[in-house]
């Protein structure tokens, strides 16, 4: 009878297992997938007796926590998609004992703009037209003509009158300058009025440089005073000189300061004047003196590049 018992025993003690084992193939549990790349696999919270493994995306409760393929343990760990550019990352999903890798970014989901990375994830990095994304990307740039990408967006050229002083892609050509010829010939020409005043502003952007400016001063009847003037007003803390001259040879325009014949001339002047007067009297009005009704003035930097600006003030009074 005790013979009979102890056999019994044995053969209860030998279909036992460790609290909360598998007890479906008796094998103790196979590997399983590993997931995708990265991934896939984890501890959990289950028995660690014999039989027991850590947790795979394989259809089975390899940690014995009493869940098949459980989620809070396989799902969402980081994985590579494989997919190139930002569709690369992703975090696994275990469904049906497969393990796949989900991407963070969709393919095609978004668009792509110049970062030098492939956003779009067709494999090709900023195959775009600079002009289409660049001012999405930078929306408080102003004034720019051109704009290139090459791993990020780069001004190529500005809007007439404007420079790109600080290169900065997020202002744009933020300098405001002036559309002042560069060269005496094409130097556009500024008429002032008998009793009139203009001003002019503008900004020579490199040192060395010059802006050149025309004035042709009305001139009075016979008998009436003639007074041109040109003023450097603004000199930009000495950022500026001025010449004035009669022609693109660089002829100085003379001027006096005595009242009679020219002792001085307009080369690195703030003022240039000529006053013509008549005096009553016998012969009056009938001087056939030459006035100079046209000067060529030239704007030049003395100091490095900046964004002053300049202001030459003519007046014909």
């Amino acid at each position: 009878m005790i013979g009979r018992l102890l056999a019994c025993m044995t053969i209860l003690a030998s279909v036992s297992c460790a609290e909360g084992g598998n007890l479906d193939d008796g094998d103790g549990g196979s590997a399983g997938s590993t997931g995708v790349n990265a991934g896939g696999s984890g501890t959990g919270a289950g028995t660690t007796g014999a039989g027991c493994t850590d947790e795979t995306c394989n259809g089975k409760d390899d940690n014995c926590d009493g869940t098949i393929d459980n989620p809070d343990v396989l799902n969402g760990l980081p994985c590579d998609t494989g997919t190139p550019g930002a569709c690369g990352a992703g975090t696994t999903l275990c469904q049906a004992g497969v393990n796949t890798c989900v991407p963070n970014v969709e393919p095609g989901s978004q668009p792509e703009i110049c970062n030098a990375a492939d956003d779009d994830c067709n494999n090709m990095i900023d195959d775009v037209d600079g002009n289409d994304t660049c001012p999405t990307q930078h929306p408080s740039a102003q004034n720019v003509a051109d704009w290139s990408c090459t791993g990020t967006c780069a001004i190529t050229a500005c809007t007439a009158g404007s420079w790109d002083f600080n290169a900065s892609a997020d202002d744009g050509c933020e300098c405001i300058t002036d559309q002042a010829a560069t060269a005496c010939g094409a130097a556009a020409t500024t008429t002032v009025p008998l009793g009139g005043i203009v001003a002019l502003t503008g900004v020579v952007e490199m040192s060395g440089s010059s802006d050149w400016l025309t004035f042709q001063f009305d001139q009075p009847t016979a008998g009436l005073p003639f007074h041109p003037k040109v003023e450097l007003t603004n000199n930009a803390g000495g950022s500026y000189s001025m010449d004035v001259m009669v022609d693109c040879a660089g002829t100085a325009a003379g001027c006096s300061t005595t009242g009679g014949a020219n002792d001085e001339t307009g080369i690195a002047a703030t003022v240039w004047e000529q006053s013509y007067n008549y005096v009553a009297g016998a012969g009056c009005c009938t001087d056939t003196t030459p006035r100079q009704t046209v000067v060529t003035v030239r704007l030049n930097r003395t100091t490095p590049p900046a964004c002053d600006a300049y202001t030459v003030t003519a007046t014909n009074q």
